[in-house]
């Protein structure tokens, strides 16, 4: 059964004012009144979801003409709703006496204008016999078996059967407020192949999430790789009490992006600039962003699929699964600790499946290089009926090429390594090494390299003749220098391109973040098995004893230690880098971060 909240009575006025007649009524589905037809339709329904196990309910605003139309299909815009709410808005009534729109009738008016169905899941997370809960979709903290994002392609597969939607990537798009603005660039980002356009209203920019038994930290500004073939673009207000967390997205995303924007409105946090984000889903559906001929993904779920491609694991720990320059060449691909860019985890087993992009029952040679132990192998494997191949890999940074057998060669990027002081810094002449390896099927010849950087990158020596690679080889690309003139640019992203003396051609864009040219810390405390007082998340002083050792304030061998630096009369806990070969950064004890929660209500 369904029910439909019928009867919005619109009157539109100059400078698309809106007045909104104050009578809704309900009807059920069995009957709705010729004028009711008129209006923009809420629906209010539900469907038993395989992949959650339960009844999950949605809401579907349908144009004012959906029903005069039988044959006319429209876009989709999946809205996910932020804390405290669900698919039917807030809990608290709107008065009656305010002639303002509210946020759900704004939505079903919008939706009518710009032509799109506009689909709200609801995100109730609420466990057996608990009282009313008011944090949705399971993340931050990470409580219970619903994984949300496993659900959209059977949601969106619902709403493709059960309304006249257009059934296609390019012509549907996601969006969502707060939590739900969280939420839209997670689920964008997952399934770039079932959407082509994102939004966020003043979404939050980092939270914990993943399967209950191994939650991570999921900050949306380290991937920018899931998102080649979308459009992204994020809205939040000047005084939102989260800004500063959009401020960091902006801060990577824009060096790094060209399909991103963000804009900036008067007002706190709320649904800021709506209708100029109905004009950007407009314009994405007009203008499809193409799919990418090369794509990367971050993938927190042991399984998962993208692009056509099926990747699994026997993971059952916290760690994100990388795959980076996808293409019908080859992959490289990693399991990684709690960071993205923590350690690899070697131990996993992983199975990748192709998509369809090989010829049916061919033999192709596939070369592995295990950048972490320095091993290459050499196989041949064939493809199955589909044109499909399935190949087997362990957890560690693989480098993976595809080929026939004696095919071309294929030059991919092993390592980029900064040469002077290990890291790189703005305001700094940075020199950088690259390793490059050749993965294909034959030699390669008289290969010339061109770094390029984007935006104000200043480059020196950005053309290098490397000479050959041989097949399973490797060759360094040295010496090449780069200068960044601003120290308010923290990421910048450049492109190498490789061209051989028989004209084959390879490019690859690489990423680094650059730290300020900081001066040294004088003071700070070493915890070696002794209380310590420090400041613990947004606002919280405890004592407690950290790290585990003689409690002298001195590191010695065989200790763990806690490094805390005094800044204003507090101490606050660190993360420490070093790149001393005496000191073990991969004890699962590392600090990945703190939770500030009870400071701004995100964490």
């Amino acid at each position: 059964m369904f029910i439909i909240r019928a009867g919005f009575s619109l009157d539109l006025l100059t400078n698309r004012g809106i007045a909104l007649c104050s009578s809704v009524f309900l009807l059920s589905w069995i009957f709705i009144s010729t004028a009711a037809a008129q209006k923009p339709q809420v629906i209010d329904g539900s469907h038993f979801s395989n992949m959650l196990g339960e009844v999950r309910k949605y809401r579907v605003y349908l144009l004012s003409d959906y029903h005069d139309s039988p044959e006319r299909q429209y876009p989709v815009i999946y809205f996910y709703h932020g804390w405290s709410q669900r698919y039917f808005g807030s809990k608290e009534a709107k008065s009656e006496s305010d002639s303002q729109l509210s946020d759900e009738e704004k939505i079903a008016v919008l939706g009518s204008k710009y032509g799109v169905i506009v689909v709200k899941p609801d995100g109730y997370n609420r466990r057996p016999n608990e009282p009313y809960y008011l944090r949705p979709y399971n993340i931050g903290p990470v409580e219970t078996h619903r994984q949300f994002p496993h659900y959209f392609p059977e949601l969106v597969e619902y709403i493709d059967a059960n309304y006249r939607t257009i059934a296609e990537r390019a012509q549907r798009g996601i969006t969502g407020f707060s939590m739900g603005g969280f939420m839209s660039f997670w689920v964008a980002g997952k399934y770039p192949h079932l959407v082509s356009a994102a939004g966020s209203f003043c979404g939050s920019a980092e939270f914990v999430i993943g399967p209950v038994d191994f939650p991570v930290e999921y900050f949306h500004g380290e991937m920018y790789g899931n998102y080649e073939g979308l459009k992204l673009r994020l809205h939040h207000g000047e005084n939102d009490f989260i800004r500063a967390y959009h401020r960091d997205i902006d801060r990577i995303w824009k060096q790094v992006m060209d399909n991103y924007e963000s804009r900036q409105y008067p007002g706190r946090h709320e649904l800021v600039g709506m209708e100029d984000m109905f004009q950007f889903f407009e314009e994405s559906f007009d203008n499809p962003a193409d799919v990418p001929n090369r794509w990367n993904h971050i993938d927190v779920y042991p399984e998962f699929s993208v692009w056509d491609y099926e990747v699994s694991s026997d993971r059952n720990f916290p760690g994100f699964t990388v795959l980076e320059n996808v293409d019908k060449q080859g992959f490289k691909i990693s399991v990684r600790s709690q960071h993205t860019k923590g350690e690899t985890l070697p131990r996993t087993k992983l199975s990748i499946t192709t998509a369809p992009l090989y010829g049916i029952n061919n033999d192709y040679q596939v070369t592995i290089f295990d950048l972490d132990n320095n091993k290459k192998t050499q196989t041949t494997l064939r493809s199955n009926l589909k044109g499909r191949l399935k190949i087997d890999l362990n957890g560690g940074r693989q480098e993976v090429g595809i080929h026939k057998i004696s095919g071309k060669p294929n030059i991919a990027i092993s390592t980029v390594v900064i040469t002077s002081g290990n890291y790189s810094a703005s305001k700094t002449h940075t020199p950088i090494e690259i390793t490059l390896i050749n993965k294909g099927g034959s030699k390669a010849e008289g290969i010339t390299a061109e770094l390029i950087g984007r935006g104000s990158a200043e480059l020196e020596d950005k053309i290098v003749q490397v000479g050959d690679i041989g097949v399973l080889s490797t060759a360094t690309v040295s010496p090449l220098v780069f200068h960044i003139p601003s120290e308010s640019i923290g990421t910048q992203k450049f492109t190498l391109k490789l061209k051989d003396r028989n004209n084959n051609e390879w490019q690859e864009d690489f990423v680094l973040h650059l730290k300020p040219k900081g001066k040294p810390i004088e003071r700070f405390e070493i915890a070696d098995g002794r209380e310590v007082t420090f400041l613990k998340g947004g606002k919280d002083t405890v004592s407690m004893v950290l790290g585990v050792g003689n409690g002298d304030g001195i590191p010695n061998p065989g200790e763990s230690i806690v490094v805390l630096v005094n800044d204003g009369g507090i101490n606050r806990l660190t993360s420490l880098h070093s790149f001393s070969p005496l000191v073990d950064l991969k004890s699962s004890h590392t600090r990945v971060s703190d939770s500030w929660s009870n400071f701004d209500h995100v964490g």
